[in-house]
């Protein structure tokens, strides 16, 4: 289902909301979002997300394929880590009244969370990742909320395509400059490059060539945790001075071969 953006007027604010469901990201609809931010900035308009709920789409014949390991508050998160978003929000009924209650609610609370930030002090000056990131999904984006909690600044490389097929033997669905273009407006992402090389000991120079000194933290999710090339790059980035950081990622979570697979199958209704 998709839904051209309207203009709401809540008092002194303009308000362009888009409509969608967003389990996840990748070329198609991530042009969608930018599209329509454009259309709300030519208005002069805040960007506003009303995502559908799984009742709307139920009743009109639709199922997210996704449904069992993407939640209403992921879908959330993942929309409004884009930098360019000003805030998403689930929608129960269609009409026009109740969209623009759910509006209001959901600006109040974009309010409260406003006051309540307070700074935080971070271990690490430069934080550095790697990864294919195809069709950005929440435990993505959750790995690089936790560097930006750790970091004063995070970089991010995406694996080049060459190196995706040559390393992990498989179709690349969404290409490099894509993925690219996606995490440098994820919110926690300071720098998005891409890599053409595996080794973590040559990303040290290229940061340095970067930034004028290389990262002081590497991360990668936990599912790395103990694979012997990772136990090799440890020992000797540590010699460097440098700290390996893995996230926890949940088992039976959300994947990018769990989408891929997903996209293969039809619609149900």
């Amino acid at each position: 289902m998709s839904h051209s953006g309207d203009i709401y007027q809540v008092g002194d604010r303009k308000i362009f909301l888009a409509r969608g469901i967003y389990d996840y990201f990748e070329k198609r609809n991530f042009n969608r979002l930018k599209e329509e931010y454009e259309q709300a900035r030519s208005q002069d308009a805040e960007f506003y997300i009303a995502l559908y709920s799984d009742d709307i789409l139920e009743k009109a014949g639709h199922t997210r394929k996704l449904k069992g390991l993407v939640n209403d508050e992921d879908r959330i998160f993942m929309l409004e880590s884009l930098d360019f978003v000003d805030g998403a929000f689930i929608i129960d009924s269609p009409k026009t009244k109740l969209v623009e209650q759910a509006l209001k609610a959901k600006l109040l609370d974009k309010e409260s969370e406003k006051k309540s930030k307070t700074p935080i002090s971070k271990k690490y000056n430069i934080g550095y990742a790697s990864g294919a990131f195809s069709n950005l999904h929440k435990g993505h984006i959750e790995h690089l909320r936790e560097m930006s909690k750790q970091c004063q600044r995070v970089i991010v490389a995406a694996n080049s395509d060459r190196l995706i097929t040559e390393y992990k033997h498989k179709k690349v669905t969404v290409d490099e400059e894509t993925r690219r273009d996606i995490l440098s407006h994820i919110k926690y992402v300071d720098m998005a490059i891409i890599t053409d090389d595996y080794d973590k000991l040559k990303a040290v120079e290229r940061v340095r060539n970067l930034c004028g000194k290389s990262f002081d933290a590497i991360f990668a999710g936990s599912d790395w945790r103990g694979d012997p090339n990772w136990e090799n790059f440890e020992k000797k980035l540590n010699k460097m001075g440098i700290d390996v950081v893995f996230t926890e990622r949940p088992e039976n979570g959300i994947s990018t071969t769990k989408i891929d697979k997903s996209k293969k199958t039809p619609e149900s209704r």
